[in-house]
């Protein structure tokens, strides 16, 4: 039990922290390598309801990193390695996937070059010439963000919730499935049939002594 949670949190620490520490062609492998060692645990722990629990634990996960997890480690690579820097707005567009509108503004430096990272998208209304302080990526992998959206500690609150929930379904799975195997255990010992009594032996009389 202890290995199915260890292996859970930790594993799933390791595949966040991978793109920062491992080439990007290696973190699919990390993901496959950890998928699998995490079904092989659950299936040892429940051997009749394990495809049960390792699927939506699976999906869960995945759910979790792609829609929760991407945007903390965003976040907190930008505030960890961003520099605050003064921009304006100087032009912006709008798109709408699933009938969504959402705003993207291209912001440049007083001196007119580019702010690294592209657009900025985070839900704020901006006005053209309007000048604003963003986090900036010097690598230019991250969107820049303003100090208010890049603000890490309700997402990692999310995540960590969320994680704390999948734990505690595998905790409850591995409880329900001690006392099942107890109260099989128990029914199979009461269900043994008992060794049948012995006939007794019949005394035979003993034969009168001749006179």
């Amino acid at each position: 039990m202890l290995a199915n949670c260890g292996w859970m949190l930790g594993g799933f620490a390791g595949v966040t922290a991978a793109p920062e520490l491992l080439p990007r062609w290696a973190v699919p492998l990390c993901w496959v390598v950890y998928l699998v060692v995490l079904a092989a645990l659950l299936s040892r722990l429940a051997q009749r309801m394990g495809l049960i629990i390792v699927i939506p634990l699976v999906a869960y996960l995945a759910a979790l990193y792609f829609l929760c997890v991407v945007e903390l480690r965003a976040d907190i690579l930008l505030r960890s390695r961003g520099q605050l820097v003064h921009a304006v707005v100087t032009g912006d567009r709008v798109t709408s996937p699933r009938g969504h509108l959402i705003r993207h503004y291209t912001l440049s430096r007083p001196d007119g070059s580019p702010v690294r990272g592209g657009e900025i998208d985070d839900g704020t209304v901006l006005e053209r010439g309007r000048h604003l302080t963003v986090y900036e990526d010097p690598e230019g992998e991250i969107q820049p963000s303003t100090p208010g959206h890049t603000d890490p500690t309700i997402r990692a609150v999310v995540a960590g919730g969320l994680l704390a929930l999948a734990t505690g379904a595998l905790v409850w799975a591995a409880y329900s499935r001690s006392l099942e195997s107890l109260a099989d255990d128990s029914g199979n010992r009461c269900s043994e049939p008992r060794p049948a009594p012995r006939p007794a032996r019949k005394s035979v009389p003993a034969a009168p002594e001749p006179d």
